[in-house]
């Protein structure tokens, strides 16, 4: 049953007249669903915006760019916004926690959950003390957790956990989005364009 209460088969019946292939869901994508069903429904919710102008950063970015002649160091958008939220929960203790039902748990350092799509689905690697690394070390470490994970070769202890997540579509042309909330952490990050 859906939350709708439909079986699969009355919505079948529904769309009897229609040409349809049944897709069945794999077991990552079960979880994300359920994970993210019940963060919607077990963490409160309210959304922030605010637009900014990265003119001067991605002037920054070129330049440091242009004086790392090994491709493999080439920091990213990301990799500045990964840096800026682990130092903004270092100055904001307060939004470094986690939601565990009855009280907050206050983590010391900021480890910073990147959403990363692989096939069907998307999944979570973590840059533990990212606010102690340089960009050039988030950037490495995050090149290489995305090809582990795109690979499916990601350990559980590198996805599991993290204090603050960020989902970034702006390089997909995507304005805005309402991300949801990754549990047990307490907040996330929504990046458009």
């Amino acid at each position: 049953l859906d939350s709708e209460g439909m079986t699969l088969e009355s919505i079948l019946t529904m769309y009897q007249d229609r040409e349809y292939e049944l897709l069945p869901i794999d077991g990552l994508r079960k979880v994300v669903a359920k994970r993210l069903t019940n963060a919607k429904k077990s963490i409160p919710h309210f959304y922030l915006r605010r637009s900014i102008l990265l003119d001067k950063l991605i002037s920054l970015r070129t330049d440091i760019n242009q004086s790392v002649k090994d491709s493999e160091c080439k920091v990213s958008i990301n990799d500045f916004i990964i840096k800026a939220a682990a130092k903004s929960l270092q100055e904001n203790p307060k939004c470094n926690v986690l939601w565990g039902e009855k009280n907050l748990i206050q983590l010391k350092s900021s480890d910073i959950a990147v959403a990363v799509a692989i096939h069907n689905g998307l999944i979570t690697p973590i840059i533990r003390d990212a606010e102690k690394k340089s960009l050039q070390e988030i950037s490495l470490e995050m090149k290489t957790m995305a090809e582990k994970a795109r690979q499916k070769k990601l350990l559980p202890t590198e996805y599991n956990g993290g204090s603050f997540s960020i989902s970034n579509l702006g390089m997909m042309g995507v304005e805005n989005f309402d991300a949801v909330i990754n549990p047990p952490q307490a907040s996330i990050l929504a990046v458009g364009s």
